[in-house]
């Protein structure tokens, strides 16, 4: 009989400690992308910054 290989199999032993950080990890990389888009729509309304400028600056702050 073949032994069954599964993919997370390495990945379930890890230190919960592991488990937190890449939790936390996802949430703000989540939290960060849902969020730049309405600060760029703020910023074109309530300041005098171009929308180039404002785009510029979004696309830095996500890389």
């Amino acid at each position: 009989m073949v032994k069954k290989s599964y993919i997370f199999k390495d990945f379930l032993g890890l230190h919960p400690i592991v488990y937190t950080i890449l939790t936390g990890t996802i949430f703000v990389t989540i939290a960060k992308t849902m969020s730049v888009p309405f600060l760029a729509i703020y910023l074109t309304q309530k300041t005098e910054l171009s929308p180039g400028l404002i785009g510029a600056g979004a696309i830095r702050s996500v890389l």
